[in-house]
């Protein structure tokens, strides 16, 4: 602010005595010091820092949340990857993995088509597509089917995958690979569900290797599905394949003791804990 100069023309006021005004000296404005401006300049150079500091925070802020909200799927979906190199993945929607052949995929969907005719096979069917699993081909030899449940870092099972042997898709009959689907959904399905027995450490574990209740379990699916389709005498004039599955719904049907032995009897060989 800049002091206004006193007048110096102004008289003096008369003293009551009516003497002559003694003469004043001249009073200089007071000379302005550099302090003031360079006050309003500090000032002025703190407001603009609190204003550059709060734009340096909204900003970051606003990176962290891209981060989060764009960048954080991306994350996760390279890290689960890295676990699961190999995951043949699928399309949504779709219970099939990307490198099933046309052919394959068509033996497959008729699987699948007989798995959806019993209540327990249907909601096996819907458990795999809502937890994005799907279903490959592999030259397994020994095995008709293997189910390879992986839970994914954050929860899920998406990179969980059925494989079926290539031998059985192309030779077996569709009612038999809709029961070795029903078999290998359930081994999933136990694994989802957290009643798995390894979930409890409480398993029967076979010389070589294999967990006897997890087997029983995914057998006595298997047998209700084929009894639901075929009933308590089994499928007439089967072939090789269809008559094992008469066997094991017979057994089935023997009672939970007489089944477990059996499911034991033909899941205890020692060339079962050296294929894969």
């Amino acid at each position: 602010m800049v002091e206004q100069a006193l007048d110096l023309q102004q008289p003096a006021t008369p003293s009551d005595g009516g003497a002559a005004p003694v003469p004043q000296a001249p009073i200089a404005p007071s000379k302005p010091t550099g302090t003031g401006w360079r006050s309003s300049l500090a000032v002025v150079g703190l407001c603009w820092f609190a204003v550059a500091l709060v734009a340096v925070f909204v900003y970051a802020g606003s990176l962290v949340h891209f981060v989060t909200d764009e960048l954080a799927p991306l994350v996760a979906f390279a890290r689960n990857a890295a676990i699961v190199p190999t995951d043949p993945g699928n399309d949504p929607g779709s219970v099939l993995c990307r490198d099933v052949a046309a052919t394959e995929a068509t033996r497959l969907s008729r699987g699948f088509a007989l798995m959806r005719r019993t209540r327990e096979g249907d909601r096996l069917y819907e458990e795999l597509i809502g937890n994005n699993v799907c279903v490959t081909v592999r030259d397994l030899t020994y095995y008709a089917g293997l189910a390879l449940p992986r839970q994914a870092i954050g929860g899920g099972w998406g990179h969980s995958t059925i494989e079926i042997d290539r031998e059985q898709v192309d030779t077996a009959g569709a009612d038999v690979l809709a029961a070795t689907l029903v078999h290998e959904a359930t081994h999933i399905d136990r694994s989802i569900q957290g009643t798995n027995c390894l979930n409890h450490d409480d398993c029967t574990v076979l010389d070589n290797g294999v967990v006897l209740d997890e087997e029983v379990a995914a057998h006595a699916a298997e047998a209700r599905w084929w009894l639901a389709a075929y009933g308590r005498r089994g499928k007439t004039n089967p072939d090789s394949a269809a008559a094992w599955e008469n066997q094991i719904a017979a057994a089935y049907l023997a009672g939970p003791a007489t089944f477990e032995e059996f499911v034991e009897s033909f899941r205890s060989d020692p060339i079962e804990g050296t294929s894969r």
